[in-house]
């Protein structure tokens, strides 16, 4: 459905529904980081809640010389895309980053393949990427790498010295607890 030239996706849950939906206890860490790049790297300024987030994170990427991993996940899931390679977002993440980037290191040439060939119908890919869908190890470390740098630099923030503007996670964690004291909620989302 598109309202106002926005895409939305409208579900519509029976009360049995509701009641098997189980929220994640903290927020997907590969997810979290391909969302937020897409919040600093679309062409739409996002929300003015995020915008001190917004400039300290780009800083933090620039300084840590990390535009070209920024790039090259970009490349691989464009915040215009409607689809992205799944093998980006494995399953393993409900177990943490380390989990995911296993999950992301062992994944089959064939499924590389046919996720990259899939992304290819919409959106162009660099010549590298050519090299991470024939499988070799050395592309598929450089995405691992590049994701891992990428959380620790605009999410987690490890190693900085200054704790810098609440993350848009952070924000969400913020409401989410406003929610559940509205709602009587027993277990809101807490960062």
């Amino acid at each position: 459905m598109t309202t106002g030239g926005e895409k939305v996706l409208r579900i519509h849950l029976s009360d049995g529904d509701l009641a098997r939906v189980h929220l994640a206890r903290e927020p997907d860490p590969i997810w979290e980081t391909l969302l937020s790049l897409h919040h600093l790297t679309s062409p739409r300024r996002g929300l003015r809640v995020f915008a001190q987030w917004r400039q300290t994170a780009l800083a933090n990427l620039a300084g840590q010389r990390l535009t070209g991993s920024v790039r090259m996940l970009s490349a691989l899931a464009p915040s215009s895309a409607g689809y992205w390679p799944d093998f980006l977002t494995p399953d393993a993440s409900a177990r943490g980053l380390e989990a995911a980037l296993d999950e992301l290191r062992a994944t089959p040439r064939p499924r590389l393949r046919r996720e990259l060939l899939r992304l290819t119908k919409t959106h162009p890919l660099p010549a590298w990427a050519q090299d991470l869908a024939s499988g070799d190890p050395s592309r598929t470390e450089e995405v691992a790498t590049a994701l891992q740098l990428a959380h620790r630099t605009i999410i987690s923030r490890t190693g900085q010295e200054q704790p810098g503007p609440p993350t848009p996670t952070e924000h969400y964690g913020r409401a989410s607890c406003a929610i559940a004291v509205y709602t009587g909620c027993s277990t809101p989302f807490v960062p």
